[in-house]
C-alpha cells in the first residue's frame, strides 16, 4: 500500500532531498543537476559548521584541511602582506566556496585568513576525502573545475583590487592589469606593440567591475590623466608613466 504522506525516516531518497533543502544545498553549484550518486556522496561526506560573529575560520599560514560552502551569513577574507597588518580582500556570501581552488593547488598552507562577519553557517568537507571523491566521480571533478574557473575570474576582476583604500588606486591597478593581459596575448601571438591601448567602454560596466559608481570611476581617470600618468580619449586609455601608475596602485 502506497502512503500519501510517506515517513521520511524509512525513505532515504526523500530524507536526502529534505536534508539538502534544509541545508540550503539543493541549488548550490556543486549539487545542482549532478548524478544522484554524486549528490549522496557529497552530502554523506560533509558536515555543518557554525561560526559566531568575529570567529576565525582559519588563519594565514594554517594547514589546509577543509573546504567550505557558505550556507548563511557572511565571511571576510583577508590578505596579510606584512606582519601585523591585514587587508580586506572580499566578502564571501551564501553560495560562495572557500578553499575550493586548493583542489588544484600543491600548496598545503593558506595564504590568507577568513573570519565571520556575522553568525555564519557553512557546509564543510575534509580536503583529502574530497579529493578521493574527485577521483571517483569525473562529473564532480569537471564541476569543480568549472566552479573554480568562474570563481577565479570573478575574484580577479572584482575583488583583488578591493583592498585598495582609494578608488584611484583601484583604477590604476585595473589599467595596469588590463595592459599586462593585452601584452601577454600579443606576445603569445608573436606580435609586438609599443603603445598598448585599453578600451574601457562601456564605462558603466568597467566601473561595475571595480565596484565603483560611474562618477567616481570617471573622476579617478581624470585625476590620473591630469597627473600625466595616462592618456584618455573617448574611453580608450594609454599608459604614459607605468612606474608612476604602479606607485599609485601600490601593486608590486
Amino acid at each position: 500500500m502506497k502512503c500519501s504522506f510517506p515517513d521520511t525516516t524509512c525513505c532515504p531518497k526523500i530524507r536526502l532531498n529534505l536534508s539538502l533543502k534544509e541545508e540550503n544545498l539543493s541549488n548550490s553549484p556543486m549539487f545542482r543537476n549532478m548524478p544522484k550518486e554524486v549528490v549522496l556522496a557529497l552530502f554523506q561526506n560533509g558536515y555543518t559548521r557554525k561560526l559566531k560573529r568575529g570567529q576565525y575560520l582559519f588563519f594565514d599560514g594554517e594547514e589546509v584541511r577543509r573546504l567550505y560552502y557558505v550556507q548563511t551569513g557572511r565571511i571576510r577574507e583577508f590578505y596579510s602582506p606584512s606582519q601585523g597588518r591585514e587587508y580586506l580582500r572580499r566578502i564571501l556570501m551564501p553560495g560562495d566556496y572557500i578553499s575550493l581552488h586548493q583542489m588544484l593547488n600543491e600548496e598545503h598552507a593558506y595564504t590568507y585568513s577568513c573570519s565571520a562577519l556575522i553568525e555564519t553557517k557553512l557546509f564543510a568537507w575534509n580536503i583529502n576525502e574530497f579529493r578521493e571523491l574527485l577521483g571517483k566521480f569525473p562529473a564532480l571533478a569537471l564541476r569543480v573545475a568549472q566552479i573554480t574557473s568562474s570563481c577565479m575570474e570573478i575574484s580577479c576582476r572584482q575583488h583583488c583590487l578591493c583592498r585598495k583604500p582609494k578608488a584611484i588606486a583601484r583604477v590604476a591597478g585595473y589599467i595596469l592589469s588590463k595592459q599586462d593581459q593585452i601584452r601577454r596575448n600579443l606576445d603569445f601571438d608573436g606580435q609586438t606593440c609599443i603603445a598598448v591601448r585599453t578600451d574601457l567602454r562601456p564605462m558603466e560596466s568597467t566601473a561595475g567591475e571595480l565596484c565603483l559608481v560611474r562618477e567616481t570611476f570617471s573622476r579617478a581617470l581624470s585625476t590620473l590623466q591630469k597627473q600625466g600618468l595616462i592618456k584618455l580619449q573617448r574611453g580608450i586609455v594609454e599608459i604614459v608613466d607605468r612606474d608612476g601608475l604602479r606607485e599609485i596602485s601600490e601593486l608590486m
